[in-house]
């Protein structure tokens, strides 16, 4: 009586831990589906490259202009010595 108490204990962890595997092997799958569906991160990563571009253009646009003040400054602080 007591061996068979035993192995049904057994018998029954034993489907409860098949059950869980599915349980947790069905809620990773739906993990991954979801990752590799959402494209959230890809939309950040296109506005990123966008504000950098953005930046890069100003940079130049400051130097080019800034070298231009410079030399204006320079001749008119030149004319009026």
């Amino acid at each position: 009586q007591i061996f068979r108490g035993e192995a049904y204990e057994w018998r029954r962890s034993r489907e409860l831990e098949q059950q869980l595997g599915t349980i947790t092997y069905a809620w990773w799958e739906s993990l991954m589906q979801k990752f590799f569906k959402n494209e959230s991160g890809a939309t950040a990563i296109e506005y990123g490259l966008i504000a950098a571009l953005i930046a890069v253009t100003i940079i130049t646009a400051v130097t080019a202009l800034g070298d231009n003040a410079a030399s204006t400054f320079t001749t008119v602080a030149d004319e009026m010595a």
